[in-house]
């Protein structure tokens, strides 16, 4: 009885000890498989602050439709999951001491890559264009403040902007630029239009200066209108134009560059159709007046959406039908009232 009970024991202790080995291979395996999880989750996470902003955001719109437990709209995760990438060499780092340094710095990070822009920016001198005295280097790759909570974009912002509009912007090529604040871009279009500098005014044919009446959208002939919402900045952007040495823009029974008072939200009918129009606010949604105002043909850059934002170029083909696509991800001050940027719950521009 005495050697089964030993034998028995045995037994159990060797059927235990079996159990308790399956259980550290169990456990073994556990560890490991949490090793390998925790390397992944390392990878992601410095994935995560290698990546771009926009990038960022879209990776999260990849693995979860919720943050915090909140369920987001469908439409601001399309419009995160359409959005692009800042392209490489953009963002922020195009900084000059003077204007050509600071053209040659966007030429160098590729934010410029064509002739005719470069050449516009270069004869547009964006120093010109900020406030006197600010304390702040206008040719650094920021925007400053200009007044009436509106800032002068940065430049890489503007540099992409005319880069995408730039075979748009032809010979006799009507242009509305929308939140024209210092008058800087709608120099630079009118730059473009002007491309040997040899614009004077009156040099139209006495004939053709008739055809130039604001409404007779059947006459081609070259414009740029800025509209501005706040009187202020728009008497501030024609000061700018006349000390940059552009005055003969202004001048004359058909000048090249009008600068108005005007809500951009609504446009400006008088000289539509446009072959390009910029928007320089954020549109919530598609912007439906402007797209009537564009030319077959025409495109169309705007800054679109709530909160998260992206650059969509609207391209109009010769029968009228849009087409859109998203340039890149972008911060801007939303498309909005007068009273409320004066109040200056709105931000600043990107």
């Amino acid at each position: 009885m005495f050697f089964v009970s030993v034998s028995l024991s045995y037994e159990n202790a060797t059927t235990r000890l079996s159990r308790m080995c399956a259980l550290q291979q169990h456990l073994d395996v556990v560890v490991s498989r949490a090793t390998v999880l925790k390397a992944s989750w390392c990878s992601c996470v410095l994935f995560a602050v290698t990546v771009p902003t926009t990038g960022r955001r879209a990776i999260a719109d990849a693995t979860s439709s919720k943050r915090g437990g909140v369920e987001r709209p469908e439409e601001e995760r399309r419009e995160r999951r359409r959005a692009r990438p800042v392209p490489r060499g953009m963002a922020w780092r195009s900084h000059g001491t003077d204007n050509d340094s600071l053209v040659d710095a966007l030429v160098r990070n590729r934010v410029l890559k064509t002739r005719k822009v470069i050449d516009a920016m270069r004869r547009v001198d964006r120093g010109n264009y900020c406030v006197p005295f600010s304390g702040q280097n206008a040719y650094e790759d920021h925007p400053l403040p200009i007044g009436s909570n509106a800032t002068i974009s940065a430049p890489h912002m503007h540099a992409a902007c005319l880069e995408l509009v730039h075979d748009r912007v032809t010979e006799n090529a009507r242009v509305l630029d929308v939140g024209s604040g210092s008058g800087y871009l709608t120099s630079c279009f009118a730059a473009m239009l002007d491309q040997h500098d040899s614009y004077a005014a009156g040099s139209i044919r006495a004939e053709e200066v008739e055809d130039r009446r604001p409404g007779l959208s059947d006459t081609k002939y070259p414009i740029v209108v800025g509209v501005e919402h706040i009187e202020d900045l728009v008497d501030f952007s024609i000061k700018n134009v006349k000390k940059d040495g552009k005055v003969k823009y202004l001048e004359g029974p058909e000048p090249l560059v009008v600068l108005k008072v005007a809500d951009g939200r609504e446009g400006y009918p008088p000289y539509a159709p446009y072959d390009v129009i910029h928007v320089g606010a954020a549109s919530p949604e598609k912007p439906i007046k402007l797209l009537k105002q564009l030319a077959n043909g025409g495109r169309l850059v705007c800054p679109v959406g709530r909160g998260w934002q992206s650059l969509r170029v609207f391209d109009k083909d010769s029968n009228g039908r849009v087409s859109e696509f998203d340039a890149m991800g972008v911060t801007y001050v939303p498309l909005t009232s007068a009273k409320e940027q004066t109040d200056g719950s709105k931000g600043l521009f990107a």
